[in-house]
């Protein structure tokens, strides 16, 4: 074998590797926690007004585009400590489901050369 087929055979085999190693282990765990947030979210609806705190959201950054986080921190200090622990988690599990997707974004077998 030349080494432009050891090269394309790797290639090829390195693809489906890394296509079960997403579809049978990172893509359950990102389901998993999106399922998780989707959850929280639906059980907390009944505790927090998703809509107004957009729009508020919405009109802060609109005003002043760092008015963001401060309005994030301002609306975070004046929240039950229920309401913070539920923010806490969802920011912990955004940050997991980012982490997971960049991961996978590194070994895509479908951007892989051919």
């Amino acid at each position: 074998m030349s080494k432009l087929e050891d090269d394309l055979l790797r290639k090829r085999i390195m693809k489906k590797v890394y296509m079960r190693w997403l579809l049978f282990k990172k893509l359950p765990q990102v389901l998993g926690e999106i399922g998780i947030i989707t959850f929280l979210v639906i059980f907390a609806q009944s505790r927090v007004s998703f809509a107004a705190i957009l729009k508020n959201a919405y009109s802060a950054g609109i005003s002043d585009p760092l008015g963001i986080i401060n309005f994030s921190f301002n609306a975070l200090s004046h929240t039950t400590p229920s309401i913070k622990m539920f923010s806490a988690l969802l920011i912990v599990i955004s940050v997991m489901i980012i982490r997971d997707i960049r991961a996978t974004r590194k070994y895509n077998p479908l951007s892989a050369a051919e």
